[in-house]
């Protein structure tokens, strides 16, 4: 999906390090962007001052129609009831690294995550490698 065309994303597991990266991200462009997350933190508390609308509980009606996208982390199960709901609606679902490597053409820049264990939510670094043009609206301190 072009970026664009994207405005309003659902993230699944947006407390996770590497997909509220991506909310910081999708923020920064102007799009709304909600979420769910079972676990509270600073990350969490972040996002919700940043205007971020957070469910606490994963269920299939915290996804409405009007999203375009939703993103979610590789600690996501297939089973998901928000995945579920999303493939129902016909609406578009990526994995965070599917998303910010597709994506990252629109804003000329790589995202990269390293993580160490696949398929965890674990503490993960994020690496922003910009070609010579960077985008300002991307400064890396404000991530």
């Amino acid at each position: 999906m072009n970026l664009e065309k994207i405005k309003k994303v659902h993230i699944i597991g947006i407390g996770g390090i590497g997909v509220s990266a991506v909310a910081k991200m999708m923020l920064k462009l102007g799009k709304k962007v909600s979420g769910s997350d079972v676990n509270d933190s600073e990350i969490i508390q972040d996002l919700k001052n940043r205007g971020v609308l957070i469910y606490s509980k994963h269920k299939k009606e915290n996804l409405s129609s009007d999203v375009d996208s939703v993103v979610y982390s590789s600690a996501v199960p297939e089973n998901n009831p928000e995945l579920l709901q999303a493939k129902e609606l016909q609406i578009a679902k990526n994995r965070k690294f599917q998303f910010a490597n597709h994506n990252s053409r629109s804003i000329n820049c790589k995202l990269q995550t390293a993580s160490c264990e696949p398929q965890q939510s674990v503490p993960q670094s994020i690496r922003v490698i910009g070609r010579m043009k960077v985008d300002s609206r991307f400064p890396l301190n404000n991530f």
